[in-house]
């Protein structure tokens, strides 16, 4: 990763200290290994564990599993419950004419 990171440094940035700023972090995510998005804990001491991940994360998790079946239960029900009462509907006799 380090390898990529050196000539995107030089390409994306057009002044030296922000060239300087990114071979920097580039380099520290290198030697910490920081390339997991979780540097910031990371950096205060914290090391990996399932119940660290579960405390951090574990909101993530949970809507990951509850917010699509919810998601698609709200939208299914009210619209087979619409579709059922219009089909209903149209299976309805015309009244006679007089």
């Amino acid at each position: 990763m380090y390898e990529s990171d050196v000539p995107s440094c030089y390409e994306g940035y057009e002044e030296s200290s922000q060239i300087e700023n990114c071979l920097s972090e580039a380099e520290r995510a290198f030697h910490t290994g920081l390339y997991a998005a979780f540097g910031a804990l990371y950096d205060e001491g914290h090391s990996w564990s399932y119940g660290w991940y579960y405390r951090t994360m574990g909101w993530a998790l949970l809507i990951e599993i509850v917010g699509p079946p919810a998601s698609l239960y709200g939208l299914v029900w009210p619209t087979a419950s619409t579709l059922a009462w219009v089909w209903r509907g149209s299976k309805a006799r015309s009244p006679t004419r007089l």
